[in-house]
């Protein structure tokens, strides 16, 4: 089975102000959700420096690409987090809130490594977990 993203644990990061093209991918994200007003989850490349700016230091990791989970909570405010996945920018919003929600239990978990995509198929539904008898 293939895995679908690596998990890496950051620790809490402070706030830093945008460089130019992190404001862009910023201003990019707010508009993208005007367009797209049934979405709260948005799945993209990272700009230039954003990466940095987040608290990350790797464009690559486990062999997974860092991209930017964008999850808005109201109209004005969006959090920004680094994931690395070779899920597509154009998943589905339920594929997105199941691959979240993974995130976030194994992190919880303490969890660092690879995850497949069994996993995030089951926390879709779509695959039922298996039964201890």
């Amino acid at each position: 089975m293939t895995a679908s993203f690596f998990l890496q644990r950051d620790d809490t990061l402070a706030p830093t102000m945008p460089g130019p093209a992190e404001s862009r991918a910023i201003a990019g994200d707010a508009k993208w959700f005007r367009r797209n007003k049934r979405r709260s989850l948005r799945l993209r490349k990272p700009a230039s420096g954003e990466i940095r700016g987040l608290g990350g230091s790797a464009a690559e990791l486990g062999g997974y690409p860092a991209m930017i989970l964008v999850r808005q909570v109201l109209p004005s405010v969006r959090g920004r987090r680094i994931v690395y996945t070779c899920l597509p920018v154009d998943a589905p919003e339920d594929a997105l809130t199941a691959f979240e929600r993974l995130v976030d239990s194994a992190a919880a978990q303490g969890y660092t490594g690879e995850l497949m995509l069994g996993d995030l198929a089951r926390a879709m539904g779509a695959v039922p977990r298996a039964r201890n008898h």
